[in-house]
């Protein structure tokens, strides 16, 4: 995923590079990396907003509410699967 990133960021494809950002945060929440994954979610996010990826934001927002849960943060995961 990382080299597909690069090969995004070559082109400067916006879509691509907040797509590959998702991927890589919900790779590392898979792996219980979870302030990696919020790095990268949080990169996924600042583009999809700019880029106005609304569908993209609403699975953005449900991996963030997945971090927060595995934190035990209830109020704040709710408050993203609402967004989501």
């Amino acid at each position: 995923m990382r080299q597909a990133l690069k090969v995004f960021k070559e082109y400067n494809h916006q879509l691509y590079i907040s797509m590959a950002y998702l991927q890589l945060g919900s790779n590392n929440i898979s792996k219980m990396q979870l302030d990696s994954a919020k790095y990268f979610l949080d990169k996924a996010q600042a583009i999809k907003l700019k880029i106005d990826d609304q569908e993209g934001l609403g699975y953005v927002y449900n991996s963030l509410g997945i971090i927060e849960d595995y934190n035990g943060r209830y109020p704040e995961a709710a408050q993203y699967y609402l967004k989501s």
